[in-house]
């Protein structure tokens, strides 16, 4: 193997396990919003990025989870921004990795405004805006999955 298949396949390493935690992230995001949901801890943190005007959880009042939630959307953003300047930098050349964490990107984008937004204007009380951002969030998941399946195959 020369220097330079050993140097690709070092920064194809790198893509999966970046692409993996964040498919990882986004999982778990999507199921502390499925249990904000269950828990009716919807209400508990009605300012963004905040909650309750603090940068920490208060305590009690289901409001660790939407905090939790928060946080893992937090991680999950410089993961899949990682990922898809590896795939921009390195796989311009390779459509089927680089357009799904591209479309996975800048979904969570639209994501982490909708959610912001479902915060701080009571959008909580609006079961098809909460379906629209499930589905956003699906659709980033699917996106990173795909990407993650073309960097394996």
């Amino acid at each position: 193997m020369d220097q330079n298949s050993q140097h690709n396949e070092t920064i194809l390493k790198r893509f999966r396990g970046i692409a993996l935690a964040a498919g990882v992230l986004v999982f778990l995001v999507i199921a502390f919003g499925g249990i904000i949901s269950a828990s009716g801890s919807k209400h508990t943190c009605p300012d963004w990025p905040t909650c309750l005007g603090q940068w920490t959880p208060p305590v009690g009042n289901g409001a660790l989870i939407a905090y939790t939630h928060r946080a893992l959307t937090l991680l999950a953003f410089p993961a899949l921004l990682i990922a898809a300047w590896i795939a921009w930098r390195h796989f311009r050349s390779i459509p089927t990795l680089r357009r799904p964490v591209f479309f996975a990107f800048g979904v969570y984008l639209v994501q982490i405004g909708l959610g912001g937004w479902i915060s701080t204007n009571n959008g909580a009380e609006m079961p098809w805006l909460s379906a629209v951002h499930l589905g956003l969030s699906l659709l980033t998941l699917a996106g990173i999955v795909v990407s993650i399946t073309a960097a394996y195959f």
